[in-house]
């Protein structure tokens, strides 16, 4: 448990002697929003920092046993070690198969104790000095999938006019008489929809969040005066409701929303290795207003498909042991367990003159 301490100690000496700079990257401890909580003393040497994080999962594969599960996470604990069954603690089990109508009802009791605790300190006998000390915890981060998060953000989700789960304050743009948004950055072609026809937006110019900002439009919705002004305010606030972090004391938890963590797993590999391929094969469903002969990047017919499938296995001697295991065939394992680093990285990278017509990056 001093794993934290000591990693701290040594990157605030690595600080102090390379002018601020820190040489490289590697746990939550070089964070600047975590270094600041320690200048600041809301994380002492005896203290426990923790992440919490929430999933659904299904239990039986051939049934309907579908629950969520929330879990602590010990960021004082070595990162070899944090992450094992062993050493993640139980926060409890909400039953299914529905989502939860009310998922604070069901956090309340956990999050009931850690207040009780972050207010009063968890006595701690220290074995091997022989001492009694108080550790107060500090809830440094909230993490889940997309849908997930919203259980405990309070914010609108990934479906909402400001969808990011990050509070950067993006505006997303729907189709013509639909409802749900995207993270469009660029405006489409002949795009007139109210409300979503802003212009091209630079990724450069898209900030991070700001407590400040949150909180006045926190402020603003609470003030809703019906049902209808509640709707409207949520629209133009991006925000549903309060975050349950936020009954957590300041001084014991980050700034809602920075403590609520991104998601680099579903978007970049889940979510995009289930849609290149049907792209590849010009098997994608589309709107009538396009059309399949038109997309110049599909290009993976059944011939040239087996090429590719056959080349990327070839590069096997040239793959480093730290790629994880090795790429397959593609066109033969798609549905066994081919890796979702595969499609991303191998798929555009290792083309051949007949997948060539395009680039498909």
């Amino acid at each position: 448990m001093g794993h934290r301490k000591r990693r701290t100690q040594e990157i605030l000496e690595e600080l102090q002697a390379n002018g601020g700079r820190i040489k490289v990257f590697d746990d939550i401890y070089h964070g600047e929003a975590y270094l600041s909580a320690v200048n600041r003393g809301d994380i002492g040497d005896n203290d426990i920092v923790l992440m919490f994080s929430m999933d659904g999962v299904q239990l039986y594969q051939d049934k309907t046993s579908d629950c969520w599960i929330y879990i602590w996470v010990i960021y004082d604990l070595s990162p070899d070690l944090r992450y094992k069954k062993k050493y993640v603690i139980p926060g409890g089990v909400i039953p299914g198969p529905n989502n939860p109508g009310n998922t604070d009802s069901f956090l309340c009791p956990g999050f009931h104790h850690l207040v009780g605790l972050q207010k009063a300190g968890l006595p701690i006998w220290h074995s091997r000095n022989k001492c009694l000390f108080k550790s107060f915890p500090y809830l440094y981060l909230g993490s889940a999938d997309g849908p997930g998060s919203v259980h405990f953000t309070g914010l609108v989700g990934h479906q909402g006019v400001y969808l990011c789960r990050l509070y950067c304050g993006l505006k997303g743009r729907h189709k013509q008489g639909a409802s749900t948004y995207y993270p469009a950055l660029l405006k489409p072609d002949n795009y007139t929809v109210a409300g979503c026809d802003h212009d091209d937006i630079d990724p450069g110019s898209v900030n991070g969040c700001s407590p400040e900002d949150y909180q006045a439009n926190l402020k603003k919705l609470l003030a809703s005066r019906n049902p209808t002004d509640y709707k409207t305010r949520r629209n133009d606030t991006g925000i549903s409701t309060l975050s349950i972090f936020m009954a957590c004391p300041p001084k014991r938890r980050l700034a809602v929303p920075a403590g609520f963590g991104g998601d680099c797993m579903h978007a970049a590999t889940i979510n995009l290795g289930d849609l290149l391929p049907p792209l590849w094969h010009g098997l994608f469903t589309c709107s009538e207003t396009d059309n399949v002969a038109s997309w110049d990047w599909a290009v993976l017919n059944s011939d040239a498909w087996k090429f590719h499938g056959a080349a990327v296995e070839s590069c096997k001697p040239f793959i480093p042991g730290s790629y994880d295991r090795p790429p397959r065939n593609i066109a033969e394992k798609i549905s066994s367990g081919y890796k979702a680093k595969e499609l991303v990285f191998a798929g555009p990278v290792y083309r051949t003159e007949n997948i060539h017509r395009t680039e498909l990056d």
